[in-house]
């Protein structure tokens, strides 16, 4: 019982503290172990970052300096099956710390790569649609490698818990794209996300092709009436609704970043969010005397004092957010996909 009680007990903690007592203590980090890719996605530059890359003696330092606080941990990239010791870091989270492990994922060496990640409590893989659009805005060959994994994980997983999709909204996305990724979901028994593009690259390029528009607003509607019929869409009702809002240029959701979600580095650097990874005043947790106390203190001191956020379209800060607003439906429909990590019946 206890086994399940702390963990519970740590994330009330968490959220009071940082929603109500203005302390950080995040429920959710971003870890990016890596910056290298496979893929050059027309929305996404971070391989073209150049910093460094903590070794994994670093990383499990980092790990062991967050543990006390943090209740879910996203091991992310780049692509993060580049890394040679990816098992060990998973394994390592899960042996040594009660977080939740979600191993993020473009699903191009999963066959090869399953056995050392299995230990992760979800898998959160990449799908933009059907295979032309797909490939067009990751990587020629990418959707059959993403089909590929789907079967492979049917028939090694023994279970369908804990499989959710990302599918990025942008100018080429079409409806039949949205409906193929909820074919494939209720084929594959996956939760499916949607989000619009999540920053802007620094080359432009993801600015060219953004859907904040009347086009983001349509699929949006799409995703809501689909939503509405029991489709597999794992956004809460309110965070489709608050993504339209934000593709409106309506800026209504609270920003909770230092307080319950935090972005880590490649490098060890302790940032709000992804949308703002180079701030010259972060610290690192690869510093001697640096803790995650301090450094997540630090943030409090950079956070910008308005509170609303410019930009961000991810889902886990929205949901993060509308919790505060205690829905009982939002509440719900998280915990029924995130709690158990399957399809709510």
């Amino acid at each position: 019982m206890m086994t399940t009680l702390y963990p519970a007990l740590k994330m009330l903690r968490n959220y009071f503290r940082g929603r109500y007592f203005f302390k950080p203590a995040p429920l959710w980090l971003d870890f990016r172990v890596t910056n290298k890719c496979n893929h050059r996605c027309a929305y996404c530059d971070i391989p073209a970052h150049t910093a460094d890359e903590m070794t994994t003696a670093e990383v499990k330092t980092v790990i062991d300096k967050t543990k006390h606080i943090a209740n879910w941990v996203l091991i992310t990239g780049g692509e993060c099956l580049l890394r040679k010791d990816i098992g060990e870091i998973v394994d390592y989270i899960k042996t040594t710390t009660d977080m939740q492990v979600t191993v993020n994922t473009n699903m191009f060496l999963l066959t090869e790569s399953f056995e050392k990640i299995r230990g992760a409590d979800f898998l959160f893989f990449s799908i933009d649609g059907r295979e032309e659009t797909h490939d067009a805005y990751r990587r020629k060959g990418s959707y059959s490698k993403v089909i590929e994994g789907l079967e492979f994980l049917e028939h090694s997983r023994g279970t369908k818990r804990g499989l959710l999709s990302l599918t990025v909204l942008h100018k080429g996305t079409q409806k039949s794209d949205l409906e193929h990724v909820l074919h494939l979901s209720d084929r594959y028994s996956f939760g499916a996300n949607f989000q619009l593009i999540r920053h802007y690259s620094a080359s432009g390029r993801s600015r060219e092709i953004d859907s904040h528009n009347a086009h983001g607003l349509d699929l949006l509607d799409y995703l809501l009436e689909q939503k509405s019929k029991g489709r597999f869409i794992t956004n809460t009702t309110r965070n489709l609704k608050i993504l339209k809002d934000i593709a409106r240029g309506i800026d209504i959701i609270p920003c909770y970043s230092g307080r319950l979600f935090c972005y880590i580095t490649s490098e060890g650097t302790v940032a709000l969010c992804f949308s703002r990874p180079d701030h010259h005043r972060y610290l690192n947790l690869r510093d001697n005397g640096v803790t995650f106390e301090t450094a997540l203190q630090r943030l409090t001191e950079i956070r910008p004092k308005r509170r609303r956020c410019p930009g961000c379209t991810c889902t886990t800060p929205i949901e993060l957010a509308t919790f505060s607003f205690f829905d009982f439906r939002t509440i719900s429909e998280t915990l029924r996909t995130f709690g158990w990590g399957t399809h709510p019946k």
